[in-house]
């Protein structure tokens, strides 16, 4: 008993001493975290990222199993987009053709319609064909800064242009006078049409200024018969071209640009054919009102300047 009882004490103290002596050999012989060399990686500066660059590198779907299938399922959870017909009206425009419309006034906004036009003597030298008095003929365009005074071209059978415009027109009716007849192609700025063609039928009276115009800068004036009035599109004569400006289509006519005779021809064979349905005469009625309502604008501000004395 004695003899076991050594035997198994001796075994216990020499496992025991045998196991923490290889304890301390590994602790010995692992290596310190101050003593230990860490490796430092180079510094690699930033990439510049375009906008560009993370739409081209953003996947379509997510890669994340999660994501991608919740992005699924509110793919799935959305209405069908269904096609819708817009149908425009015929007398609202938008874009160009709005600001077009701004210019034209009323008979833009209304559907196209046909009807007779007011009863005054100022279109009784209203022709259908100009065909036969082009002879000698010259010919110029008349860009309106307002169809206001257009419409008081028509009612008054006058017009006036710059002072320099006036000169040119004056020039060329004395030149002519005798061997044909001077031709105004009329156009309002903005409108995208020409409205309707005038002849001149006196010299400039540099002493008349008329009051009537929208804005008080023309001086002198001149006498004017209304022969066509009908709202021709710019895309109708965009293709004549002046070759005394730069070969530009008449449609880019500054005022008083003169147009050759050949081109000027063309011009009303282009014109006097074209099957408009609108005209400044639909709107005149329009037009006499504003002349109106100006007329007691400036008769009030000339009784207020008088009160002020």
């Amino acid at each position: 008993t004695n003899t076991n009882t050594n035997t198994n004490t001796n075994t216990n103290t020499n496992t025991n001493t045998n196991t923490n002596a290889s304890t301390k050999t590994k602790i010995a012989t692992s290596p310190r975290p101050d003593e230990s060399k860490t490796l430092k990686s180079p510094e690699v500066p930033p990439k510049k990222t375009s906008w560009a660059d993370i739409a081209r590198s953003t996947p379509d779907t997510p890669t994340n199993p999660i994501l991608k299938a919740q992005s699924l399922q509110g793919q799935q959870k959305r209405p069908a987009i269904t096609q819708q017909t817009v149908t425009v009206s015929p007398s609202y425009n938008t874009g160009k053709d709005k600001d077009e419309d701004n210019v034209r006034k009323p008979r833009a906004m209304r559907a196209r319609r046909t009807g007779s036009p007011p009863k005054m003597e100022c279109l009784n030298d209203i022709v259908k064909d100009l065909s036969s008095s082009l002879k000698s003929a010259k010919f110029f365009v008349i860009k309106s800064y307002s169809e206001d005074d257009v419409h008081k071209s028509i009612k008054y059978s006058i017009w006036a242009s710059t002072d320099t415009g006036n000169k040119r027109l004056d020039r060329a009716y004395r030149e002519n006078s005798g061997k044909g007849p001077i031709y105004l192609f009329f156009s309002v700025n903005g409108s995208g049409q020409f409205c309707g063609i005038a002849e001149m039928v006196s010299p400039l009276d540099f002493t008349k200024s008329s009051g009537c115009w929208n804005e008080d800068k023309w001086n002198g004036q001149f006498s004017v018969k209304w022969r066509m009035i009908k709202d021709v599109p710019n895309n109708q004569l965009r293709h004549i071209r002046l070759t005394n400006n730069e070969n530009k289509p008449v449609t880019n006519s500054r005022d008083t640009q003169e147009v050759l005779y050949n081109p000027g021809c063309e011009f009303i064979k282009v014109f006097q054919p074209y099957p408009t349905k609108t005209s400044i005469l639909d709107d005149f009625e329009y037009y006499n009102e504003c002349e109106e309502e100006e007329k007691r604008r400036r008769e009030q501000k000339s009784a207020e300047s008088s009160e002020g004395r």
